[in-house]
C-alpha cells in the first residue's frame, strides 16, 4: 500500500499549490503577468470556474486514491 499512500501525498501537494493560486484570487490578485511583462486579467467568470475545478481536482484524487488502494488489497489477495 506504499504507492497509493506516495501517490496520494504527490497529488496533494499539487492541489495544496492550486488552492494556494486560489486563495490569491480571493485576496483581489486578478491579474497575471508573464516573464516578458504581459499581463492578462482574471475575470470573475475566469475566477469562478477556477474555484469550480477545485472540486473536479478533490474528486479526482479521492477516487484515484480509493481505486489505487482497492487495487492493492487485490493484488495482494491474488
Amino acid at each position: 500500500m506504499i504507492v497509493p499512500k506516495q501517490e496520494f501525498e504527490e497529488t496533494f501537494k499539487e492541489i495544496d499549490l492550486y488552492f494556494e493560486f486560489l486563495k490569491k484570487i480571493d485576496e483581489g490578485y486578478t491579474a497575471l503577468q508573464n516573464f516578458s511583462g504581459n499581463q492578462f486579467r482574471l475575470s470573475t467568470e475566469l475566477s469562478s470556474i477556477l474555484k469550480a475545478n477545485a472540486y473536479l481536482l478533490l474528486y479526482n484524487v479521492i477516487e484515484a486514491t480509493i481505486r489505487n488502494g482497492i487495487w492493492e488489497v487485490f493484488n495482494a489477495l491474488s
